[in-house]
C-alpha cells in the first residue's frame, strides 16, 4: 500500500491539479474532512468531480474528533452514512494529535489512548478497502486473461506427444526412406517437426455468430443513449438552467459510464481503445469546470457529440 499525500484541494489555482491527480495516480480514495463541518459544498463539489470507482473505493474520514463530543460525533457518522450525496465506502473518525501522541508512548495509558483515538477503526477501514480494490484488479486480470489469453493458447499448435520405443523400428528400403538431417556432430538434438494446427472443420453454429460482437456494442450504444435521454430531459424541465450545471451534469455523465466501461463484458477486445478515449473525456469535463468562458458548455456538448458518433459509428 502506497499513501499519496494530494494537498492544495481548498487552494484557488491547485485544485484542477490535485483532482487531476487524483484521477490519474490513486485506486483508493481517503478523503480526510473536519468533524464539526463534514463534507461541505465546496468538499462535495470537488467529490462530484472525481470517477465514481474512487469514492466507491473511497474512505471518509472525519478528523479532529476530539473537538466533538463523542455522542454528537457518533450521530454525526451514522448521518453522513445515510445522505446520498455521500458515496463513500466507509466514514470513520479520528483524533490525530491524541492518535500520534498514544503512537510515540505518551501519557499514562498509550494503550487506551490508542483505542479511544480512532485510530484502529479508520486503519482497519482502510486496509479493507485497499484489499477489495485489489480484488476487484484480480478479477479483471482474471477476466482479461480468460478473454485473450486463453483464446490465443488455444490456437497455439502443440508438438505431438512422444511415444515410448519398444522395439527398433524394420529398416526401410532406401527409397521409401524419409530424409532427416541430424547434427549429431554438434551434439545438437533435432526433434520431430511440429505438426501445422488443423483446420476448423466445426460446423458453423458451433464457431459462434459474427454478429455477436455487434450485439454487446449494440448494449453499450443504448445505454449511452438512454443517458443522454435522461440527460436532456432535466435540461427540458429546467432542472439544468445554468451552463456550470451543464458542464458538471455531463462529466458525471461520462464518468459514471467510464466506470460501467470499464466493468462491462460487452466490450470486445478490439475496442478497449473506447476507454481511453472516455478517461480523456473525463479529463477535459473536469477541466472545463475550472474555467470561466461562456463556451464552456458548448464544448462540453461537442464532447458529448463526439462521444455518442463514436459509439454509433463502431
Amino acid at each position: 500500500m502506497e499513501i499519496v499525500d494530494v494537498s492544495g484541494l481548498d487552494q484557488p489555482g491547485r485544485d484542477k491539479e490535485a483532482v487531476l491527480s487524483l484521477t490519474q495516480l490513486t485506486d483508493v480514495l481517503v478523503w480526510c474532512s473536519r468533524a464539526d463541518n463534514p463534507l461541505t459544498e465546496d468538499e462535495l463539489r470537488l467529490v462530484k468531480l472525481l470517477p465514481n470507482r474512487l469514492t466507491k473505493n473511497g474512505l471518509l474520514v472525519l478528523t479532529h474528533a476530539d473537538t466533538v463530543p463523542a455522542d454528537t460525533l457518533e450521530d454525526i457518522a451514522v448521518g453522513l452514512e445515510k445522505r446520498p450525496d455521500n458515496g463513500f465506502l466507509y466514514v470513520e473518525m479520528i483524533s490525530t494529535p491524541q492518535a500520534w501522541a498514544a503512537f510515540q508512548g505518551e501519557g499514562a495509558d498509550p494503550a487506551t489512548a490508542w483505542e479511544e483515538s480512532g485510530a484502529p477503526d479508520t486503519l482497519a477501514s482502510l486496509t479493507e478497502v485497499a484489499r477489495q480494490a485489489r480484488a476487484k484488479e484480480v478479477v479483471k486480470v482474471q477476466r482479461n486473461i480468460a478473454k485473450q489469453v486463453i483464446p490465443f493458447l488455444m490456437q497455439v499448435p502443440m508438438p505431438p506427444e512422444e511415444e515410448a520405443v519398444e522395439d527398433a523400428p524394420e529398416e526401410m528400403p532406401a527409397d521409401e526412406a524419409e530424409v532427416v538431417p541430424v547434427a549429431e556432430a554438434d551434439g545438437i538434438e533435432v526433434s520431430a517437426p511440429i505438426e501445422e494446427a488443423p483446420e476448423n472443420t466445426a460446423p458453423a453454429e458451433e464457431l459462434g455468430d459474427p454478429q455477436e460482437e455487434l450485439t454487446g456494442t449494440a448494449i453499450l450504444l443504448d445505454e449511452w443513449l438512454g443517458r443522454m435521454a435522461e440527460l436532456y430531459e432535466k435540461i427540458e424541465d429546467d432542472e439544468i438552467d445554468e451552463a456550470d450545471d451543464f458542464v458538471q451534469a455531463a462529466q458525471e455523465l461520462v464518468s459514471d459510464y467510464l466506470d460501467d466501461l470499464a466493468d462491462s463484458d460487452e466490450l470486445p477486445d478490439e475496442l478497449e481503445w473506447l476507454i481511453a478515449d472516455y478517461e480523456k473525456a473525463n479529463d477535459l469535463m473536469v477541466l472545463l469546470q475550472f474555467e470561466s468562458d461562456e463556451r464552456t458548455a458548448s464544448d462540453a456538448a461537442r464532447i458529448l457529440a463526439q462521444l455518442t458518433d463514436t459509439l454509433c459509428h463502431i
